[in-house]
């Protein structure tokens, strides 16, 4: 009844939302993975990196979504929720730890997730590993000095589909960035990560999901709206 009667609405879902698709969490990833999810493999073994993070890009891409993704796209768009009206903002927002990019295939939720952990189907330029809050970082020197960033590296994102993902796989070619020929890396954030061409991004979504948080809390406070806030496939632990 409360959900019905809902006038904003926060998604929060972590890994058990992707686990019900059938997909891998960290939990029960694969052993490697650990030491894949570091930028500094990318600059030790560039293909070596993105034949792992192609791999996760194919499983996500192949891996249909369950049931419950169908299910809040109708709550949101397809109107089964009365009260969430249409307004300069979205009256709903996604907030969300995975990486598989399987809410941005819904039309609810296409301008209203936030990913705070980054999309592993996109890429960016990897020219930003090696340095930190702008300065070179330690033990990067020849990352450095062989890689020669223009203004529209940062910029710069692919957006791996079935089509690309094939060619890739089949040519065993390293995915290059187009401006300054630097390996990619998929725009996720990693250990050890000090790249800006994934922070800056990850930050910038994270801004706008509170700038949308600051206008609910003002709705909810001045106008007696009514907040639901949904957790999914988060775990039992509180922090």
């Amino acid at each position: 009844m409360k959900l019905r009667a809902s006038n904003w609405l926060i998604l929060l879902a972590g890994a058990g939302m992707s686990a019900d698709s059938g997909l891998a969490t960290y939990e029960n990833a694969p052993t490697e993975y650990r030491e894949m999810c570091d930028p500094a493999k990318l600059a030790k073994s560039p293909s070596i990196f993105q034949r792992f993070w192609l791999g996760f890009s194919q499983f996500y891409i192949e891996t249909e979504s369950h049931a419950g993704y169908s299910i809040l796209d109708k709550w949101c768009k397809g109107g089964r929720l009365p009260n969430l009206k249409q307004r300069a903002s979205s009256s709903w927002y996604v907030y969300t730890s995975n990486v598989d990019g399987h809410f941005k295939r819904f039309q609810s939720f296409v301008d209203s997730t936030c990913e705070i952990h980054g999309n592993a189907n996109e890429y960016r330029c990897a020219s930003g590993i090696g340095f930190a809050s702008g300065r070179r970082r330690l033990g990067w020197k020849k990352w450095n000095d062989d890689i020669h960033p223009t203004d529209m590296c940062s910029d710069h994102v692919v957006k791996i589909d079935s089509s690309l993902l094939d060619d890739l796989i089949e040519s065993k070619n390293v995915l290059l960035c187009k401006h300054c020929l630097a390996p990619m890396r998929p725009n996720v954030l990693m250990f050890h990560d000090t790249d800006q061409n994934v922070l800056d991004p990850i930050n910038h979504h994270r801004e706008l999901y509170q700038k949308w948080e600051s206008i609910v809390e003002g709705d909810v406070a001045n106008k007696n709206s009514k907040l639901v806030i949904l957790e999914i496939g988060c775990g039992p632990n509180v922090p």
